[in-house]
């Protein structure tokens, strides 16, 4: 595989982390909405381990946490090419 097509497949992986911050951020619970703090830590790039979300948004928040290792590993292979 070469380093463009890697640093692709970060890229894309980066994108879905994103994607599945924002499809979760409305799934907050009220009492985490009505905070502006929870709010502002549910787009940072550490959203999936605060526990501010409901049952589909805790569902976005496993395989948030799934993905953020991916992706830093494949930044990381892309470094070492």
């Amino acid at each position: 595989m070469t380093s463009g097509a890697v640093l692709a497949v970060a890229i894309a992986l980066n994108i879905a982390y994103l994607i599945l911050a924002f499809a979760a951020y409305p799934h907050m619970t009220a009492e985490s909405k009505a905070s502006q703090t929870n709010r502002v830590l549910a787009l940072m790039l550490w959203w999936p381990f605060y526990d501010v979300y409901d049952e589909t948004g805790r569902r976005f928040s496993f395989w948030g946490k799934v993905l953020l290792p991916v992706c830093v590993g494949a930044y990381a292979y892309w470094m070492l090419m």
